[in-house]
Parts: C-alpha cells; structure tokens; sequence
C-alpha cells in the first residue's frame, strides 16, 4: 500500500495486485487490515487479491463471501495460476472473481501452437462473459504477446516486460520514452512485472 502512494507521487495510479494465501484471508483480521492499509486517495483505482485456484476450488463458497467483503471496499479478488490446477471452465461460473490469470502452460509458445491457442480464446471469451478481465501470464515472447493481443487478452505479465524489480526501478521503467503511448493509436495490453 506504501508502494501505491510513491507510485501515485510519480503520477503513476495502476491497480496494485497482491498474492494472498487463503489461510491468511480467512484469518479474522484479513478484511480490518485491508479496510485500514487502503490508499485514502481519491484516485486510488482498487486492490487485486490474487488466490490460486486450487485453494478458490476447495472452498469457493468461502472465497465468494470473501469477494464480496472486498468489494465493499474497491478489492476484489483474482483467480492466479488458472489452468493449473483441475477445474474445467465449467467451474469458471462458480468462482467469485473479478479477473483470471491464464497460467503460463497455455500462454508459453501459444502463437505457433493451435491447442495452447484455442484454450486461450475458450478461457478469454468465458471469462469475458462472466464479466472478468483476462491476464496472461507467464509471456515471454513478443509473438506469444501479439497473439494474446489478436485473441482479446487484456493484460499480461513476464520476463518480456521484465524481471521482478525494486519499486524505484519500476517507477523508473514506466517513465521510459520507450512505453509511452504507441502514436498509431492501438493500444497495447497493461504491462504488469514478473511476479516474484
């Protein structure tokens, strides 16, 4: 949350993205500590809790209740690892999320692999359905990026945009001359650092 102010300084209001364990979310204290570490700004756009989907599939009815506590106070929560775990796309429907992170098995070499590919346009239309973004994580290649961009994605993260950094470090990437606005006018999907 100190991180969001020094980023909001520098002009600089992303959305922050968290990992959470379920066994911290279902602590007591989960939903006080968030509502008191909340950016008081005005132009603070929200807070992501990400939660793997092997621990949203045990207890979706839980993580539901947690959803919409969280969103009482602009959070929500993000379904990380997607396709990782066993859950079909079925069980898209069932999870209480506002975003899905399509793993990095799906996402590797997707470009120049026709199933990798079709998984990726199944899980992007679903979850636009369902009113969810989309991001692709794991992206490595600029062809795999362009490919996620043709099919609808709507962010992704990896080592083509960069390794996990310092906050400064990152201030200091986003101020480049090189990611500022494409002057043909398309835009590009958020660009989001490796997690660590």
């Amino acid at each position: 949350m100190a991180d969001w102010s020094r980023f909001a300084d520098n002009r600089i209001a992303l959305r922050l993205s968290v990992n959470v364990p379920v066994s911290v979310i279902s602590t007591a204290e989960f939903i006080p500590l968030v509502r008191e570490f909340l950016p008081k700004n005005a132009g603070f756009p929200g807070l992501i809790i990400e939660v793997t989907e092997d621990e949203v599939i045990r207890d979706a009815e839980f993580i539901r209740e947690i959803a919409t506590q969280l969103k009482l106070y602009n959070a929500s929560v993000s379904i990380d690892d997607f396709g990782a775990g066993h859950s079909s796309l079925a069980r898209l429907i069932d999870m209480p999320c506002s975003e899905i992170k399509l793993d990095i098995q799906f996402v590797s070499n997707c470009a120049n692999d026709a199933l990798k590919r079709a998984v990726c346009v199944s899980v992007v239309e679903l979850a636009h359905q369902l009113g969810a973004s989309v991001c692709a994580e794991g992206v490595e290649r600029a062809e795999d990026l362009r490919c996620l961009r043709d099919i609808g994605c709507d962010t992704a993260q990896g080592f083509l945009f960069a390794k996990p950094m310092e906050p400064a470090h990152f201030i200091r990437m986003l101020s480049a001359p090189s990611l500022q606005p494409d002057p043909s006018g398309r835009a590009a999907p958020t660009l989001v650092p490796a997690k660590t």
